[in-house]
């Protein structure tokens, strides 16, 4: 007879359905962590989604919080999110199909630094002025010891340090130490710049060095490119992607420091070969009671596949649309008021995640 151990897990269908043919939607694995319990594991549901803001239109493309405050972006605008739900616009910004990116200077400059619709904008978190700062060629961008970094057009700009308003175009770096272009970019929380190019990737540190401080460090080359520039996401001590490498293939990889390790498992490559488009996935990350979760959206594919670090399993998050699931509403997360909170995918709807509620965006 089959133990609960055998029947509560994750999401697996292996190559032959009669071997491994298990599907979990909205619902996830924990572990119980006491000696007395019944069983070692409980299946959970993911949390239900309630209205907190409502934009006047659009759909959501960022999400960022901190110092007590709240961003988001719906098309072209970049609205501030109050604690009782009101959305105040702050300004509009060019726009395309791509997310938008928020990062900030904290104290010491006050800022915050967008890139939306290819250009890159300051936010002054003192003045509530927004400002254009950067024309063209900015994919996404983050913050650095004080410095902001733009990538775009498989090249690093950098701005003054502290100053996320003035930027020298001759102060940039483009890649040298491998032939395949940088693709995508993450600044990580221990000062490290992580550029991803099509085949492998590799890591710049300040080394204090003048006039332009960054360099690569060569012991942070890794054989494992990217497939989609925008499935690059930090999962508290990790860097996760969907990576490619120069013998194809696709696979979900985590790397804490240097070390990466891959994350997916066969079946989902599997179910990841199949679609006919991977390379407009999108991440995002955010934690619950222990548990932090990575999902991966494919769009095209109408699919969004979730990795719980704690438990090391993944799962499928969706909605139900006309009677066949859907990828997961929420797209980009922050956690503001007490709640985390996330933009739509395809309204301009900011929901709030609880496990006190138990309906999606469909209702």
């Amino acid at each position: 007879m089959a133990t609960i151990e055998s029947f509560v897990g994750g999401a697996y269908t292996g190559k032959n359905p009669a071997a491994a043919f298990g599907t979990c939607v909205n619902w996830f694995p924990s572990a119980i962590e006491t000696r007395g319990a019944v069983a070692p594991v409980e299946l959970l549901p993911t949390p239900g989604l309630s209205t907190f803001a409502t934009a006047p239109g659009g759909i959501g493309r960022a999400a960022w919080a901190g110092d007590g405050r709240a961003f988001v972006v719906f098309d072209a605008t970049l609205y501030e999110l109050l604690v009782d739900g009101t959305l105040t616009s702050r300004g509009t910004m060019a726009s395309d199909s791509n997310p938008a990116t928020i990062s900030t200077n904290g104290d010491a400059g006050d800022q915050l630094l967008i890139t939306s619709g290819g250009n890159a904008y300051v936010y002054n978190l003192t003045t509530n002025v927004l400002t254009l700062a950067v024309t063209a060629d900015c994919l996404m961008g983050g913050v650095v010891d004080g410095y902001g970094v733009v990538f775009g057009n498989a090249r690093i700009l950098i701005s003054e340090l502290f100053d996320l308003a003035t930027w020298d175009p001759t102060q940039y770096a483009q890649r040298s130490i491998q032939p395949d272009l940088w693709q995508s970019m993450l600044v990580d929380p221990f000062g490290y710049i992580t550029l991803f190019g099509s085949k492998t990737s590799e890591s710049w540190q300040n080394t204090g060095a003048f006039p332009f401080p960054f360099a690569p460090d060569r012991t942070g080359l890794m054989e494992e490119g990217v497939a989609a520039p925008f499935s690059v996401k930090q999962a508290g001590k990790h860097k996760v992607w969907l990576a490619t490498n120069g013998n194809g293939g696709y696979q979900v990889i985590a790397a804490q420091g240097f070390a990466p390790r891959r994350i997916s498992t066969h079946g989902l490559e599997a179910a990841i070969a199949s679609y006919s488009t991977v390379s407009d996935a999108e991440a995002d990350t955010y934690e619950h009671e222990g548990h932090a979760f990575y999902l991966l959206t494919f769009p095209s594919a109408g699919a969004t596949w979730v990795y719980d670090f704690a438990t090391e399993q993944w799962h499928r998050r969706a909605e139900l649309v006309a009677g066949a699931w859907a990828s997961y509403r929420p797209r980009f997360y922050c956690h503001a008021f007490g709640r985390t909170l996330a933009v739509d995918r395809d309204g301009a709807t900011v929901w709030a995640l609880s496990d006190s509620v138990y309906t999606g965006a469909d209702g």
